[in-house]
């Protein structure tokens, strides 16, 4: 019998990817298959400035990432609507920073 693989589930805006971006895919995997949700210019734009690289090029960079098996959009900084629909074994963020702050209050609502 095939053991289920679990699924991972993590979120990232950054325009630039950098070392700790492909550090937190490549620690996700660890866990199962990863999807990334990646954040809409919309999206980034509510908290920031219009990103500089447009979201198409950016899901295309991300699904190019070896630890990645899927890539969605995420419409919101809220991780609620893909967590629903996609109901994922694990949630993996960078660090600890989303423990106060402005993401304290989502990070409540994904402790499912």
């Amino acid at each position: 019998m095939k053991k289920k693989v679990k699924q991972v589930y993590c979120t990232i805006s950054s325009e630039i990817i950098t070392k700790k971006e492909i550090l937190l895919i490549s620690n996700a995997s660890k866990y199962g298959d990863v999807t990334v949700g990646i954040l809409t210019d919309k999206a980034i734009a509510e908290y920031k400035r219009i990103p500089l690289i447009k979201f198409e090029d950016r899901f295309e960079i991300i699904s190019n990432i070896k630890y990645v098996k899927n890539v969605i959009p995420q419409s919101t900084r809220d991780y609620s609507n893909n967590l629903k629909l996609l109901k994922p074994d694990y949630v993996i963020h960078e660090k600890n920073f989303w423990k106060s702050g402005i993401q304290k209050n989502i990070r409540k609502k994904i402790l499912f």
